[in-house]
């Protein structure tokens, strides 16, 4: 009854009491499409490729979900990065305008100024101070660096089997053998690409 509703004819659904292997395509609550299953086989009109099979589910693991971690590791670094530039780029600086003079700008500039007093029982007291952040992006570099590469091992793709680290291994022979490991996790991905969707 729903087959026929959603547009099909009785030619195509004689018993409505009957089962029908179909394929229907649904988007929230909306049919959009309904079709019998051309398959004569009967066998599921789809197919997939993963990057990794999961033996157990129809869905496969792809890159993103196999490096997410790590990957929210370097993006919060990334950030972190970004935000101590900005606030290590020049000194901050405490102005204590009690000691400014009436109506003086509380702007700095090069080679400014200041006008001050001592009242308001201000003496002793500097009237501006300057503090420089402590830059520690090379720190943040360090943790970033790190868990790239543990993201490249986690895919299987090492940075060496695509021309970054070549210092790996230790020389040419060593890189070799590692980038020879490397290519076993891409051959399994050419694999997948050949069984589930050329085949």
């Amino acid at each position: 009854k729903h087959l026929l509703d959603w547009g099909m004819t009785t030619q195509d659904i004689p018993d409505t009491d009957d089962d029908y292997a179909v394929c229907i395509w649904q988007i929230g609550t909306h049919v959009i499409k309904a079709m019998l299953n051309y398959d004569r086989l009967g066998k599921k009109p789809i197919s997939k490729i993963c990057f990794e099979n999961d033996n157990d589910s129809f869905w496969g693991r792809g890159i993103a979900e196999m490096i997410a971690d790590s990957q929210q590791v370097c993006n919060a670094c990334a950030r972190a990065i970004v935000s101590n530039i900005g606030i290590a780029s020049g000194p901050m600086v405490d102005l204590n305008i009690d000691r400014l003079e009436p109506g003086a700008s509380r702007k700095i500039w090069p080679w400014r100024v200041f006008p001050t007093t001592d009242e308001q029982m201000a003496s002793g007291s500097k009237a501006v101070h300057f503090y420089q952040p402590t830059m520690v992006t090379q720190e943040l570099l360090a943790v970033y660096d790190t868990f790239s590469r543990i993201a490249d091992e986690h895919s299987g793709v090492p940075a060496y089997a695509h021309g970054g680290d070549v210092s790996a291994g230790g020389n040419a022979s060593g890189l070799s053998q590692l980038i020879g490991m490397a290519t076993r996790g891409i051959k399994a991905v050419i694999r997948n690409i050949d069984l589930d969707g050329i085949v």
